[in-house]
């Protein structure tokens, strides 16, 4: 990848134009590729103390798989092209961390991105810093919302970041404690390190010794995590865990029965059939 600025690669510039194939980056600068590296580096020659934001901090925080397509930066200069926009925003220093630019922390960056990807991008973050420090990424994402006062679109932030409270790693986690909450249904953690083998847990019950899995189909591709979610649910069950393995299409209608009749189970209450119990008999 070779990213060339009018001014001192003219020669180099006019060669590889004549060979065609150069993409114009920024107003006199010019790249043999169009990739997130090369539009850091664009950026980085036009202004080296722009901050990247939005998917392009995502991309250089946590989510190397998908680089971004255009990218957006803060800036105190005006400048632009059809791959990257500067915008005037001032960005405090702790909330940036250093690379070929500086970009703004996961933490900024995912209630930044709120209003464009809801509560996924949230999770997202919480899932990338771990059972350990989930609850102070937490916090920070609450001080950054404070950082960014009057901005359009922080109701909503507010409200993912309050219905973030129990920390969801997933889409469907965070809908399965927003169905517990609206059902009143209390005594739950999240994401807890429980087994002599270690294992953390989507949610569990620990007063009843019930272990609540999702099994999204994303991390479930491969033999490996294939045979690791059964060795996990056997090692579960053989120390005493009730575990309740919950899919997407189960949230919906089937979740919270579940749940109900496994606490009723541990806490000894009689289950009736569904049958007996419509018609009021005792079994």
């Amino acid at each position: 990848m070779e990213v060339l600025r009018l001014t001192q690669d003219r020669a180099r510039i006019r060669a590889l134009q004549r060979k065609g194939g150069l993409i114009r980056l920024l107003p006199g600068i010019y790249s043999d590729e169009l990739s997130a590296r090369a539009l850091i580096r664009a950026t980085a020659l036009k202004d080296p103390d722009a901050i990247v934001l939005g998917l392009g901090a995502r991309w250089l925080g946590w989510r190397e798989q998908e680089p971004p397509i255009r990218l957006t930066v803060a800036s105190r200069h005006r400048f632009g092209s059809d791959h990257i926009t500067a915008v005037r925003r001032v960005i405090p220093l702790d909330f940036t961390a250093e690379a070929t630019l500086r970009f703004t922390t996961p933490a900024y960056t995912a209630v930044d991105l709120i209003p464009a990807l809801g509560g996924a991008v949230v999770d997202e973050v919480l899932l990338h810093s771990g059972e350990h420090r989930a609850e102070q990424a937490l916090a920070q994402m609450w001080t950054a919302l404070a950082a960014m006062p009057g901005r359009t679109g922080n109701p909503e932030r507010r409200q993912i970041l309050r219905d973030s409270r129990d920390r969801p790693w997933s889409e469907a986690e965070r809908m399965l404690h927003q169905m517990l909450r609206r059902a009143g249904i209390t005594g739950w953690r999240t994401n807890v390190r429980v087994s002599k083998a270690g294992w953390v847990v989507d949610l569990i019950f620990p007063q009843h010794r019930i272990a609540i899995e999702f099994d999204g189909w994303e991390f479930h591709r491969s033999h490996r995590a294939f045979i690791d979610d059964r060795t996990k649910s056997n090692d579960l069950q053989t120390e005493g865990w009730m575990v309740i393995r919950l899919a997407w299409e189960h949230l919906e209608d089937r979740a919270l029965p579940w749940i109900r009749h496994a606490l009723a189970l541990r806490r000894g209450v009689p289950i009736l059939p569904p049958d007996l119990a419509a018609e009021g008999k005792v079994a």
